[in-house]
């Protein structure tokens, strides 16, 4: 399928900066439908080796995974990938697992969930809990503790599992988990980001498989084409309802103006008959 550009569209398309997506080897991996499937998984096995080493191994903190890898090695990666990439981090996130599993559980046995409490749909619990995450670090010095570190690892893994499995509209992400809140906001000081290729593409899509990462299933198609449908003859009949309040509007406009002719009209041959009487 092909759309037209405005000059604009197409000088922005010219200055964009380098298009991952287009990379020979990494674009390619970037557009495989499983591709983000597969680096959370890497992830969820590393975060794994990281709680059982943490759990069993070493109590010398420079001679455990879990506190030399996820202290030192993955914040550092994790400061370098915001300056470079963005938030990577969401992207490669081991967390969506268990979070894919709970929303599962919740379709199946809890009729689509509830909704997250209006008083927690803001940022201030993510802020409140990144702050208590600071405070905990230095408090119980958590860098120096495989244990703990591998604890908070696992409780990290359980929440975001509870929360999407008892809550909709991936509320562990968008409200509780202070990690993302803060790469979040790092994120806004990357050269990278991610941008509309094509205007003329947003415009005309009706599925939105960019927002949901996958097209839509044949039936969930025919849903959202029914449900456009509906949108659409809900908008005639208000169009319709519409003309037919202006054509009664313009009945009544008619009929006073002719109600004022004729009593012109009247006044006239009244006048008319006085005039005539008097001579």
């Amino acid at each position: 399928m092909t759309h037209s550009r405005t000059p604009a569209q197409s000088s922005y398309l010219r200055q964009s900066a380098a298009d991952l997506l287009r990379w020979p080897l990494l674009g390619r991996f970037l557009r495989w439908r499983h591709s983000r499937t597969t680096v959370q998984t890497v992830f969820l096995i590393l975060s794994a080796v990281l709680i059982f080493d943490g759990l069993t191994g070493p109590s010398l903190a420079p001679k455990n995974l879990a506190t030399v890898t996820s202290w030192i090695q993955y914040r550092g990666f994790l400061v370098l990938s915001l300056l470079v990439i963005g938030n990577l981090f969401c992207f490669a996130c081991p967390f969506m697992l268990p979070r894919r599993l709970g929303k599962w559980l919740q379709n199946r046995f809890l009729a689509g969930g509830r909704p997250l409490p209006r008083a927690l749909r803001s940022k201030w619990l993510a802020l409140a809990l990144l702050v208590f995450f600071f405070f905990a670090y230095e408090r119980w010095d958590l860098w120096a503790s495989p244990w703990l570190t591998a604890w908070l690892i696992l409780a990290y893994f359980v929440v975001a599992f509870v929360v999407d499995t008892l809550f909709q509209g991936a509320a562990f992400c968008k409200t509780i988990c202070p990690v993302g809140q803060f790469n979040f906001f790092g994120s806004l000081v990357s050269p990278s980001e991610i941008k509309v290729r094509d205007a003329a593409v947003c415009v005309t899509c009706k599925t939105k498989d960019c927002i949901r990462g996958r097209p839509l299933a044949g039936s969930a198609k025919r849903k959202v084409q029914n449900a456009e449908h509906r949108v659409q003859s809900a908008e005639y009949k208000v169009q319709s309802a519409e003309y037919r309040v202006q054509s009664a509007e313009y009945k009544v406009q008619s009929a006073e103006a002719a109600g004022r002719v004729q009593s012109a009209e009247g006044d006239l041959r009244a006048d008319g008959r006085r005039g005539a009487a008097g001579d």
